[in-house]
């Protein structure tokens, strides 16, 4: 229980409330603006003189169902401190599931499986590598009536997602899930990798939109 519970605070907190629930192609906003699929939202905070950045991709879809009740999702997000996206150490690769069965891992010892154009990258769920700035990976799921809500978070290593971010065909593998990340999927994650290796993602660009 302790673990889930700091599980969805951290959640929270990298992605500044997006939740589980789902639209087919875009997301509510607190503010009341409706976010497309992928779009890039920049948002900035200062707190004793510290100012830390977040970019991050709203949810991009990856499967949706009406009928079967299914969906899923991905967003990603990477923190700065100061002026400099590329002083970003780990980047989190979040996969959001709503289904009548659970399918995301249940156990805090897991491996999740990247193939990216055909080379195996691995990473595993220990929170010691996290720490460490070696990436990992953390799972939470929750019984919601007749619908399972899961979430996967992965923290990937700048260097790993850029490589990620630029291939042409990705496949996913976790728990018994195990799917291929879809052309508006590849396209969101590359354009939050170019905001990182550039210095476009400042508060002061006008071209991503402010959250909030």
């Amino acid at each position: 229980m302790c673990s889930t519970i700091k599980a969805i605070a951290l959640f929270a907190t990298l992605l500044f409330g997006v939740g589980t629930s789902v639209a087919q192609e875009a997301q509510p906003a607190p503010s009341g603006r409706v976010f497309k699929d992928g779009e890039i939202v920049i948002k900035t905070e200062v707190s004793r003189s510290e100012r830390a950045t977040t970019v991050r991709i709203e949810p991009t879809f990856i499967e949706f169902s009406e009928q079967a009740k299914t969906s899923l999702f991905l967003t990603a997000a990477f923190i700065y401190a100061g002026d400099s996206p590329a002083s970003a150490k780990l980047i989190t690769l979040s996969f959001y599931s709503k289904s009548p069965t659970c399918k995301f891992p249940e156990t805090i010892d897991f491996k999740l499986v990247l193939l990216i154009d055909g080379e195996r990258a691995t990473i595993n769920a220990k929170p010691e590598n996290i720490k460490k700035g070696r990436g990992g990976a953390t799972s939470f799921s929750e019984i919601e009536g007749d619908i399972c809500n899961e979430s996967l978070t992965a923290y990937l290593p700048q260097k790993v997602f850029v490589k990620f971010a630029k291939a042409k065909e990705i496949k996913v593998r976790f728990g018994s899930m195990s799917f291929q990340l879809k052309e508006n999927n590849l396209e969101a994650l590359r354009n939050l990798a170019g905001l990182m290796v550039s210095s476009s993602a400042t508060p002061n660009t006008p071209a991503p939109t402010p959250a909030g």
